[in-house]
């Protein structure tokens, strides 16, 4: 007799085809929603896009080595794409989509349940600072980005330290992390577990000699700009260590302290901070992370557990002196989390470890806990750039303002600060005949001018107000015509 179609698709043959179809599905979502929701750009996303458009090869210097990989990529980017949001927010995307995909490959080598490890990815893609993050215009995913494919090249050349494959991998992904920041502790902390953990001392100790010459012929070629720029501008190290251009003082950490712990505890506090939108985690999020930390210990014999117990800490040190840099953390923080959904899971199945019955029950209110911290996630993150009345100090419309005005006015001079002119002058590529200046006697013999934020009546009738209503000052581009 056939079985019911319906026990196939719930029992075996079907769940995993519907796991990864469920994955897909919210990560091509939980992107498309992250572009659309808030839509606008920070300070930061302009700077980034300057850094990018401007980027030269023939002689780098300290901006143009540090997250170089990104910004070659959003050089692609704004090539093909122009000076839009869609230019510049296009390679955290990208990034975001390959980090989603790399850590389900990582939580299926690190959990023993792939099932686990499809409902933590599907958290993870709708967690609020993973979202942040990609829709930002800025190298910050590149942290996440490295942290995972390290993880993973790392576990699977310790598990077969005879391909050249993994190998090469492991020393592209480790070298090349170095121009991000803070991937420097990542280094640090992976050479100090394999010197310091048996196994992996022994790991290294076998590897061919042909292909450890390979690996380290390998690494010196792709880490020469970067030694290159070492030997021009020591000053890079700071940079890559995450160590603030400010002085350090006793009251600068105090406040940093209290920012991180306010970003990981205060969850009847929710807001929009330089953090992003905080708290992190929510406070069932936060008991399974526990439950993850207790197993780590429990078994903080193997080599996995041995370099996340190293990492956590180390990572934590950088995040005090720059909380901006906090989401280093949330790899960890989510390996954890999904440790501590097995975790629970194994303590129910040892109550009963003979009853199928039982075991089956638990399952029901665990997806429900999960998908209500997954869907939790999704209204925090929708919610909180929607109605923040913050938003407006860290997002504008401008650049998409500032578009709109100039097709309208494609010949028309632009005045604006000096600080703003750099991330102007990239629209010369799309509007090739405006003119763009920072001294507003340069525009008094111009037919149309378009002045950003100040009026100023002495170029001729006011013809058009170009108006942001998220924005505390609401017109954003005043045009006169003579």
């Amino acid at each position: 007799m056939k079985r019911n179609v319906l026990s196939e698709v719930l029992l075996y043959r079907y769940r995993y085809i519907i796991g990864y179809a469920l994955f897909a599905i919210v990560l091509v979502g939980a992107l498309y929603m992250s572009f659309l929701i808030p839509g606008q750009i920070t300070a930061a996303e302009k700077q980034s896009a300057i850094t990018s458009a401007t980027l030269s090869l023939h002689d780098p210097s300290i901006k143009d080595i540090v997250n170089l990989p990104y910004h070659l990529l959003q050089k692609a980017s704004l090539h093909y794409f122009g000076i839009t949001n869609l230019g510049i927010k296009l390679p955290s995307l990208i990034i975001g989509a390959l980090s989603a995909i790399g850590l389900l490959w990582l939580l299926r080598r690190w959990l023993l349940r792939d099932s686990i490890a499809i409902f933590t990815i599907c958290i993870f893609v709708a967690h609020k600072q993973f979202l942040s993050t990609s829709q930002e215009g800025v190298p910050l995913i590149m942290m996440i980005f490295w942290l995972i494919f390290v993880l993973l090249f790392a576990l699977k050349f310790t598990a077969n330290n005879k391909s050249i494959i993994w190998g090469v991998l492991l020393t592209s992904s480790l070298v090349l992390s170095l121009y991000t920041p803070l991937s420097i502790y990542v280094f640090i902390c992976l050479l100090a577990a394999s010197i310091l953990h048996p196994h992996l001392r022994y790991v290294v100790s076998t590897v061919p000699k042909l292909n450890m010459t390979l690996f380290i012929a390998l690494g010196a070629l792709l880490a020469a700009p970067l030694v290159y720029t070492f030997f021009k501008d020591p000053a890079i190290i700071a940079t890559l260590a995450g160590w603030p251009g400010t002085s350090v003082t006793l009251e600068l950490l105090r406040h940093n302290i209290k920012e991180i712990l306010k970003a990981l505890f205060f969850f009847w506090q929710p807001q929009l901070t330089t953090v992003g939108l905080t708290p992190i985690f929510g406070a069932s999020s936060f008991v399974l992370i526990v439950f993850g930390a207790l197993s780590l210990i429990r078994d903080h014999h193997s080599a996995r557990s041995y370099m996340l117990l190293m990492t956590l800490p180390i990572l934590i040190l950088p995040s005090i002196f720059n909380p901006e840099l906090l989401i280093i953390l949330s790899v960890p923080l989510l390996l954890l989390f999904g440790l501590g959904v097995e975790t629970l899971l194994d303590e129910w199945y040892k109550l009963f470890p003979h009853n199928p019955y039982a075991r089956v029950t638990a399952l029901v209110p665990m997806i429900i806990l999960l998908a209500g911290i997954m869907i939790g996630n999704l209204l925090f993150y929708m919610n909180g750039y929607r109605y923040s009345p913050d938003l407006s100090h860290y997002y504008s419309y401008d650049l998409s303002l500032a578009r709109q005005t100039l097709q309208a006015h494609p010949s028309a001079t632009l005045v604006t600060s000096e600080q703003q002119k750099p991330f102007y002058m990239l629209l010369k590529r799309d509007f090739p005949d405006i003119n763009i200046t920072s001294e507003p006697s340069e525009a008094l013999n111009a037919q149309t001018v378009v002045v950003y934020r100040e009026p100023a009546n002495q170029y001729g009738a006011l013809k058009y107000l170009s108006v942001d209503s998220y924005a505390n000052n609401g017109v954003r581009f005043y045009v006169y015509q003579k």
